[in-house]
């Protein structure tokens, strides 16, 4: 036997806690990519971070910072 130590029907609100906490992480990470803020980038970004088969949380930071101020919005 379980016992619950929340409230039925406070999971809901919980998980649409997350859901909106996670959805303002990636709202702040595409705007940091589109304007090329490395520096939130790299605080959004854990030091273990790498793209699947691709660059790693150094490498993408210095991919942002070596383009031109011009080629972002």
């Amino acid at each position: 036997m379980h016992k619950r130590e929340v409230a039925v029907g406070s999971e809901e609100k919980d998980d649409l806690s997350v859901v909106g906490q996670l959805r303002n992480l990636v709202r702040i990470w595409d705007e940091a990519d589109v304007k090329g803020d490395a520096a939130t980038l790299d605080r959004l970004l854990a030091d273990e971070f790498a793209f699947v088969g691709g660059p790693d949380k150094a490498q993408y930071l210095a991919s942002i910072k070596s383009k031109s101020p011009d080629t972002y919005v």
